[in-house]
């Protein structure tokens, strides 16, 4: 399972973990936290999240990751002992098979953050070794669950749900985080799914790095888009938007 090392009160493995966390810290804390909040939390590796939930009193946590380790070392380092703190082995994706593949680099170690869902072509010829896990479909656990926080690290695998969903986020949904990739998804996030998510009264709480997203429609810009090749593994974008009644 690898060294355990303490960091701001949680445990790591290595450095993957250690940079893991400090985004983890940096991204989440607008989060509203109350004893209604349910959490659903999609590509929770080991438990970073944590860092601002240990002295909250929420209704409930609900984990997802498809790296097997990171559930083990999560569930033995990390998990609150309390009953309402659920953590599941597995890759949350819009499909309904019973399993999905899940794609990782053979030369790293397993359990970093190293996967990919919905490898490119250009991913796979990095991303060779093929593991299946059980599949959990993103909108059969927001219809269970009915999370008030839905966070969503899942490595592409958000364009796909907002896609499926044409934007509309579910009702129960009070806050939502998720990680764009490349500049051709965050100027599809901006052009396709913020108008749509702006009428249902969201705003944007939090955005990183902000410093490359400034002025282009009400909140942020790519300057020099048009000028660079958009498929570049470029400015992936950290956002998290709130509505504006909570």
């Amino acid at each position: 399972m690898g060294k355990r090392i303490d960091l701001r009160g949680l445990k790591v493995r290595h450095a993957v973990d250690r940079r893991m966390i400090r985004d983890c810290i940096r991204n989440y804390g607008d989060f509203e936290l109350n004893e209604d909040t349910v959490v659903l939390d999609l590509g929770c590796n080991v438990g970073g999240f944590q860092y601002w939930l240990k002295d909250s009193p929420i209704k409930q946590y609900i984990g997802i990751d498809a790296f097997e380790d990171n559930i083990k070392f999560y569930q033995e380092n990390n998990l609150p002992d309390r009953p309402n703190f659920e953590i599941f082995h597995g890759a949350a994706t819009t499909s309904d098979d019973d399993t999905h593949s899940f794609w990782v680099r053979e030369d790293v170690e397993l359990g970093s953050s190293n996967g990919q869902s919905n490898p490119s072509k250009r991913q796979m010829r990095l991303r060779n070794v093929e593991m299946k896990v059980r599949n959990y479909n993103i909108d059969k656990l927001i219809k269970k669950y009915k999370p008030t926080i839905l966070k969503m690290d899942i490595k592409g695998t958000e364009m796909l749900w907002l896609e499926k969903n044409e934007g509309i986020m579910p009702s129960c949904v009070k806050q939502w985080f998720g990680e764009i990739y490349t500049k051709k998804g965050s100027i599809d996030y901006d052009k396709l799914y913020w108008p749509i998510q702006k009428e249902q009264g969201f705003e944007v709480t939090f955005l990183f790095p902000t410093e490359k997203f400034i002025g282009m429609g009400d909140w942020y810009s790519l300057p020099n888009l048009n000028k660079v090749d958009v498929n570049a593994q470029l400015y992936d974008l950290n956002i998290l938007i709130s509505r504006s009644n909570i």
